[in-house]
């Protein structure tokens, strides 16, 4: 079968269309940043059970750039629990996604230092934020109480 050039070029054109259009569809969620850290201390019963670990979270962000959700990805529990009420608090750039969800990826680091701490005194965390997915808590270990 032979085309004419008008044709030809309609095809091209029409096929260039439905490429780009396909393409558009399928471009990757846009980001989203952070806006609004809460800090958090180390929790007080993994400093005395002397935890430590990483937690791997997944926030769902809304259109607004509230915390919809968190899903813990993997981490001990007792670390894990702390680090999803305080990601939940925190808040995001809106979600430009079509869905009107984004999903935003942090990793919390519960690290602790040398040394130890009287549970009676003041022994303040430290709490940092690696944008734009990685937290770190550090502090010492309460001593144990020996009677």
């Amino acid at each position: 079968m032979k085309r004419s050039a008008r044709s030809t070029t309609a095809l091209v054109i029409a096929a260039t269309l439905c490429l780009t259009a396909a393409a558009m569809c399928q471009a990757p969620q846009p980001g989203v940043s952070a806006t609004r850290i809460v800090a958090m201390e180390y929790p007080p019963f993994a400093r005395m059970a002397y935890l430590r670990g990483t937690v791997d979270l997944v926030a769902t962000i809304s259109r607004e750039g509230t915390v919809a959700a968190v899903r813990v990805v993997s981490g001990p529990p007792m670390l894990a629990t702390p680090a999803k009420e305080n990601l939940s608090k925190w808040r995001f750039t809106g979600c430009a996604s079509p869905t009107g969800q984004c999903e935003a990826k942090l990793v919390f680091s519960f690290v602790l230092l040398p040394g130890s701490c009287d549970s009676d005194s003041h022994c303040p965390s430290e709490f940092e934020v690696d944008l734009p997915n990685k937290v770190l808590l550090r502090a010492q270990p309460f001593k144990a109480i020996v009677d």
